[in-house]
């Protein structure tokens, strides 16, 4: 019986987080960035890693 209690949690949890995860990428694709944008911030950034602080408070990794 605990096997198939750990079985529920571990797949509740499992699907908790596939949603969160979809969620979270359906609100990151409303953002919009034009080109424009992009070209600055490469210009100005070092090392090739970007820190780009999104619309909806978040921070968004790139690398060139």
């Amino acid at each position: 019986m605990f096997i198939v209690q750990a079985m529920k949690v571990v797949s509740d949890r499992q699907t908790r987080e596939a949603t969160e995860k979809q969620l979270k990428e359906t609100e990151l694709s409303r953002v919009k960035i034009n080109k424009e944008d992009i070209d600055l911030i490469v210009s100005t950034s070092r090392n090739g890693l970007l820190h780009l602080h999104c619309a909806v408070h978040t921070v968004c990794l790139f690398y060139f």
